[in-house]
């Protein structure tokens, strides 16, 4: 893993604010992400392309930086591990050296000597071979980190599921309902609850 790409990725570390999402309106997932945010679990974020899965996980991070307190854009790691081939996966090692990477040359620490929280978000992290064995080992060995995970709905499908059991909680991320695409395009989502409870009544 080249420092350089890496670095790429996160032109927050550059800014001296922890970086922000764009996307102010909040979908019904993030309220359910939401008692999950101070907690050890890494947040997965389940669903098929183009339904919202990054911009939730930048919601996502935003809001545990605000609620764990996270100061420093040091302490924020992204990295989306898309693929126009989808049938060769990206070696395992890649996610081991893009993690001991960041630790040793960004935060310059062991990761077992990490003290304050740390928030790693990873995207479209089914590309990468074994990647559960992976963050198993890094999530036991720092009760610091934060792991915000996109993938696609075929994510827990496979080997090694098991060993992030209990350690996750999971969000289907689908299509937008009708009460969200109400919210998203401005109008009164009450709109929704007239039309549900009208009776209607068949021509004569």
């Amino acid at each position: 893993m080249k420092l350089q790409e890496l670095l790429s990725y996160n032109t927050h570390w550059d800014a001296a604010d922890i970086p922000l999402s764009s996307y102010a309106l909040k979908r019904k997932a993030f309220h359910a992400a939401a008692a999950y945010l101070q907690s050890r679990v890494a947040l997965v974020i389940r669903g098929l392309r183009r339904v919202g899965k990054s911009v939730l996980a930048g919601q996502l991070v935003e809001a545990t930086a605000n609620r764990l307190g996270v100061t420093s854009p040091h302490s924020i790691l992204f990295y989306t591990f898309e693929s126009e081939d989808a049938s060769d996966l990206i070696p395992t090692t890649e996610l081991n050296e893009l993690l001991e990477t960041y630790f040793l040359q960004i935060l310059r620490k062991s990761v077992q000597t990490i003290s304050e929280p740390v928030i790693i978000c990873l995207d479209e992290i089914q590309n990468v071979d074994n990647w559960q064995s992976v963050i198993k080992k890094y999530y036991d060995l720092s009760d610091k980190l934060k792991f915000i995970i996109t993938g696609s709905s075929s994510l827990f499908i496979g080997r090694g599921v098991e060993s992030l059991a209990g350690r996750t909680y999971e969000l289907e991320l689908s299509c937008l309902d009708f009460q969200e695409f109400l919210q998203f395009v401005g109008l009164d989502t009450s709109f929704e609850v007239a039309c549900t409870n009208r009776t209607l009544h068949p021509p004569r």
